[in-house]
């Protein structure tokens, strides 16, 4: 397997993922990244969920996790170095919390969004992120032709799975 962005939603979603779709109207209410680890020999999902920024095997995300889209970010020409931002992302952010106030600033953002105004997230932290957040994160920090132009804190799943379809 390459290096994969994933757009996914829980088998059994709850209040919270029910919210997270409703607001950002995807079928998908999480982001998360695949890389091959040759240590390991295995597919690992890298994923922010409401526990922490987080490493486990692909094949056990995707017994409790339902796949909506996957997309291949390993070519380097439109996707920037992933491995080196996914690195970066790992370096700063991994076992941080999952930044609850980031989460509901992305409602403020969504709902400024309804109301044809464009903000930024207002409640995101420094020292933690979100889901989408820190795939977003990982292509800019890989130099991805266009990321910068995604504020990574305001960048919700769908926002982030339009990107990288325009991206092809």
């Amino acid at each position: 397997m390459s290096t994969y962005i994933g757009f996914s939603h829980p088998k059994n979603p709850g209040l919270f993922t029910k919210l997270a779709m409703k607001i950002d109207q995807s079928k998908a209410s999480h982001t998360f990244m695949i890389y091959r680890d040759s240590d390991w020999n295995m597919d690992i999902a890298i994923q922010i969920d409401e526990r922490t920024f987080r490493l486990m095997p692909y094949e056990k995300y995707v017994k409790s996790n339902e796949i909506v889209h996957l997309i291949d970010v390993g070519d380097k020409n439109k996707f920037g170095d992933i491995d080196i931002g996914m690195a970066r992302l790992a370096k700063e952010f991994l076992d941080t919390p999952y930044d609850f106030m980031g989460f509901v600033g992305m409602a403020i953002v969504k709902l400024a969004k309804f109301f044809k105004r464009k903000i930024k997230n207002p409640l995101a932290s420094s020292s933690s992120v979100i889901c989408s957040e820190g795939a977003t994160l990982a292509l800019q920090y890989g130099g991805c032709p266009e990321a910068d132009s995604l504020h990574a804190a305001s960048t919700s799943p769908q926002d982030l799975l339009n990107f990288l379809m325009k991206k092809g």
